[in-house]
């Protein structure tokens, strides 16, 4: 499924940004792509815990140290910091 709005084309996948482009795209959007994706990766390493009972061997997983800078998460607890209350 795909849709022309305006000079801008959101495309459910299949259609290549060139395509586009040459008839006047300006942005060619995926909005599901990353869902899509991160679906699979869901049934993936939860086919293998069911295998296997373990995620050991999965080696598709970010570790928690990629998932922290992936997130910011060191951004967020300089902010929580910042604005915390002290509650006692």
């Amino acid at each position: 499924d795909a849709r022309s709005v305006g000079r801008l084309f959101v495309s459910g996948g299949g259609v290549r940004r060139g395509e586009l482009e040459r008839l006047g795209f300006d942005m060619v959007v995926y909005p599901l792509s990353g869902l899509f994706a991160a679906t699979r990766a869901i049934q993936e390493v939860a086919g293998h815990l069911k295998k296997t009972g373990t995620t050991d061997g999965y080696d598709a997983m970010a570790t928690f140290s990629e998932f922290e800078k992936v997130v910011g998460l060191h951004d967020y607890n300089e902010l929580e910091a910042k604005f915390a209350v002290d509650q006692g």
